[in-house]
């Protein structure tokens, strides 16, 4: 079975907060997906990450990005 993952991009220098998070926990319902994403190059606020750590959405963040393109 083919799994299907909604996804949020922001392209911030700054943080990126609940509302990203909640628009995918949204999306989960609407989508049917199986899993949540919320990708940014810069980072999350840490309401954001208590928000999607309740949530089951992954976070991926500048620091991440950085770290999948040097290796």
């Amino acid at each position: 079975m083919v799994e299907k993952i909604a996804i949020q991009a922001k392209r911030y220098k700054g943080s990126v907060g609940n509302e990203a998070v909640q628009e995918v926990v949204g999306a989960l319902k609407f989508y049917k997906a199986d899993e949540g994403w919320v990708i940014t190059s810069g980072r999350f606020t840490q309401p954001a990450r208590a928000l999607a750590q309740a949530n089951g959405i992954h976070l991926v963040d500048g620091l991440d990005l950085r770290k999948l393109q040097q290796g």
